[in-house]
């Protein structure tokens, strides 16, 4: 068709062709046809496929007395779509024949306003669907790796909709962001803004009194007023169990060799989970601070699966270094790397508990605060002290049994009260005659009458011994006494 006729063709009056009649083949005898279809109740027509390329055509509902379903014969896509269906007064389309590949001619939509076809490029303001539920459907071909396209005016891909068999999904494009809420206060993407790391974002919002940062899961919570986050402004995880079961939400961790679908054992050694914490130090850097690490150490066979947990901290230098601090094992033995320091409550050791110390000479020890006036105490729940150290001074004291009733044993003898008093001792003597030169060497005592000593000297040193003795044995009374070890009088 020359330039001349097209022009003469658009400015001439329509070609309205009114369709009426059910089951009816549209006759296509001149470019720009325009058919009107009046219906009665569901019906249906057929377009044949057209005879050359350039034909033009425009199919338009005038009335609506029910459905009209247009088979177009040869199909009007690349998928061989061959059927448009016209549900309200006013839908319409236009289709240009084109020549295929196999040098066929088939119709292309060029335009569509409303009519339900999987096919041809469509320009709408809005897009409405109506009609009973689950009868407004978007239909697109099977097992297409680009079934549907949403670009947007630059070409940029916003989502596709993929219908392989094998990976049935919904492909959202490049820092594409995926909006929930009403201003889409929460939003998934992928972004490639990092040079190095493209990564999965789940934006939160920034936190005010009803907008917060707050990720809930749990079971019936929606449209709930949980009154628990108001105001909160720091990313949080929530997760709620209900119901009337014993058991409370959970956090599972699993890690196999192999697949998720053919999982492997473990080597011993193994981590399973590891939870770090970082610090942002200077302007860009991180370090990582804290550590919590689960690991499967030991033997791995059929149920069992031996547990280890590592905490480390950071050492407080430049640069700090990661350090384990302390280790729960398998054996459930708890190993902690520099000491234990309790700055108040108890430390309790159950029944069958024992505080064990090993190491080599030396190493082993129990150390008190200084200046503490009872550094340390052993007792038993609600009895007075059995043993007390005392640091206030240089001179540091120890004190043993607080109350008289308490007993002790040495040596495994039987644990006994602080014993009596000792027996009132006499009062001292003094004797007249000087010491002098001590007899060591008493004689054997003869069977006469009177029993005597040889000499007076003999005497005299038996009687300085006797007096040296009570005084001794004072001493001893008195220093017990001191101590407690026995009564005093």
């Amino acid at each position: 068709m020359s330039a001349h006729n097209v022009l003469q063709q658009m400015n001439s009056a329509e070609f309205r062709k009114p369709s009426v009649t059910d089951a009816e083949t549209l006759r296509v005898t001149r470019w720009g046809e325009i058919f009107f279809f009046v219906s009665a109740a569901a019906e249906t027509r057929t377009l044949p496929a057209p005879t050359k390329a350039g034909q033009f055509v425009v199919l338009n509902l005038q009335t609506d007395g029910g459905d009209v379903v247009v088979t177009v014969t040869g199909g009007y896509d690349e998928v061989g779509s061959t059927t448009l269906t016209f549900t309200d007064a006013g839908q319409n389309c236009g289709l240009f024949s084109v020549l295929t590949a196999s040098g066929t001619y088939r119709w292309s939509i060029i335009f569509n306003d409303g009519v339900a076809g999987p096919g041809g490029a469509a320009s709408f303001s809005v897009l409405t669907f109506s009609g009973a539920t689950g009868v407004p459907e978007i239909h697109v071909p099977s097992n297409l790796a680009d079934a549907l396209s949403i670009e947007n005016a630059g070409g940029t891909l916003v989502a596709q909709v993929v219908t392989t068999t094998d990976a049935m999904a919904l492909h959202m494009g490049d820092d594409v962001m995926l909006g929930v809420g009403g201003s889409n206060d929460m939003r998934f993407s992928w972004d490639t803004t990092d040079a190095n790391a493209n990564e999965g974002l789940l934006q939160m919002p920034a936190g005010t009194a009803t907008n917060v940062p707050v990720l809930v899961i749990g079971q019936s919570i929606e449209s709930v007023d949980l009154g628990l986050y108001n105001g909160v402004v720091d990313p949080r995880f929530c997760w709620i169990g209900v119901g009337a079961v014993a058991t409370g939400p959970g956090l599972d961790f699993r890690k196999a060799r192999g697949s998720a679908a053919s999982p492997t054992v473990v080597t011993s050694g193994d981590d399973l989970f590891t939870l770090r914490g970082y610090a942002c130090v200077a302007a860009g850097e991180w370090v990582q601070s804290t550590e919590i690490r689960f690991e499967c150490t030991g033997t791995v066979a059929t149920t069992r699966g031996p547990g280890v947990m590592t905490f480390f901290t950071a050492t407080d230098a430049a640069p700090s270094v990661l350090t384990e601090a302390m280790k729960l094992d398998a054996a459930q033995l708890c190993t902690l790397a520099a000491g234990l320091t309790l700055t108040t409550g108890n430390a309790t050791l159950l029944a069958g508990g024992d505080l064990i110390f090993s190491g080599t000479t030396g190493q082993s020890e129990i150390t008190f605060t200084d200046n503490l006036a009872d550094a340390l105490s052993v007792k038993i729940t609600g009895g007075a002290d059995m043993m007390v150290f005392d640091s206030t001074d240089s001179n540091e004291k120890l004190t043993i049994l607080s109350a008289t009733t308490q007993k002790l044993g040495l040596w495994g003898t039987a644990p006994v009260v602080q014993p009596t008093a000792l027996t009132a001792a006499k009062p001292a003597f003094t004797i007249a005659d000087a010491e002098g030169t001590p007899d060591e060497a008493i004689q054997a005592v003869t069977q006469t009458t009177p029993f005597g000593f040889v000499n007076a000297a003999e005497l005299i040193t038996l009687l300085y011994k006797v007096q040296n003795l009570h005084v001794r044995v004072g001493e001893i009374e008195s220093k017990g006494e001191a101590i407690g070890l026995w009564a005093a009088n």
